[in-house]
């Protein structure tokens, strides 16, 4: 018998949190994803989702976890100051993020707990933390779990992570705009046989050509159309739509939702709560 392979989505949306009645079905947080193999927990990207999670968390204990990121934009960190493992003694988190940036993860994640802007130092916090860089292209081990950080196709450097796990396997693969340079097939090569992708599709065919609005192209996202490309074979079997745009509706993204699977229904859109067994 297999063991657990779960993942649940804490928040969704890029950018900005949007709560409001016009976000409820499909969620305002921005991202963070929940990924529980056997016996480990992996946490992708601190985004105000993490709280929520965060709060989850407080009924277990003592928590050794580890977080993974894909860059150090507002909205990938946002929450971190907020997670409330964080002010518990007991609990130890690995934190990950690449190499070679202008500035290290702990001091991107410490920047926006310095005064004026909060009252708490990173320093200040009671769990442990252990700070650690990643390359893309050099896979770590944790327990049975192997991840392979690959790089991503954003303005800003970021990481996209695939987690092997007895024979099933996850993609981490948000803030990207597919198919516009060289890093096109490394995506495709890691979303190979993935049981699932989660992908980033922030915006509509027509916003990122400049039909609706300015052109999106260069600005780092992707769209429904783009998953498309990762279920050819020997492509992925489901994709998860994500880093929804802030000023997308749930019934816009039902819309999409509707529309996209007419083309192939194992695509779908991330909803906050939302619970994958692989």
């Amino acid at each position: 018998m297999k063991s657990t392979f779960k993942v649940t989505f804490w928040g969704v949306r890029g950018s900005i949190p949007v709560p409001g009645p016009q976000t409820t079905k499909y969620g305002g947080n921005t991202p963070c994803v929940e990924v529980r193999c056997a016996d480990q927990l992996f946490v992708f990207d601190t985004g105000s989702g993490v709280v929520s999670l965060g709060r989850k968390l407080l009924s277990e204990g003592p928590l050794l976890g580890h977080i993974f990121y894909t860059h150090f934009h507002w909205d990938h960190i946002q929450g971190f100051p907020f997670f409330a493992p964080l002010f518990n003694p007991a609990n130890q988190f690995h934190l990950y993020g690449q190499h070679n940036t202008p500035h290290t993860l702990e001091k991107a994640l410490g920047g926006q707990m310095e005064q004026p802007v909060f009252p708490i130092t990173i320093k200040h916090l009671p769990a442990t933390l252990h700070f650690h860089q990643v390359c893309e292209s050099v896979p770590l081990e944790i327990g049975p779990v192997k991840i392979s950080p690959f790089k991503l196709n954003h303005p800003s450097p970021c990481l996209g992570y695939r987690l092997d796990f007895e024979g099933r396997s996850m993609v981490y693969g948000a803030d990207n705009e597919h198919g516009a340079d060289g890093l096109h097939q490394v995506y495709l090569d890691h979303a190979r046989d993935a049981d699932l992708v989660i992908f980033d599709a922030a915006y509509t065919d027509e916003e990122y050509t400049g039909h609706k609005g300015p052109p999106r192209k260069n600005w780092g996202h992707s769209t429904a159309t783009h998953a498309l490309d990762l279920l050819q074979h020997p492509g992925a079997k489901r994709v998860a739509l994500f880093h929804h745009d802030y000023l997308r509706t749930d019934q816009e993204l039902t819309a999409i939702e509707t529309n996209i699977q007419q083309r192939h229904p194992e695509i779908f859109c991330a909803r906050e709560g939302m619970t994958l067994e692989l």
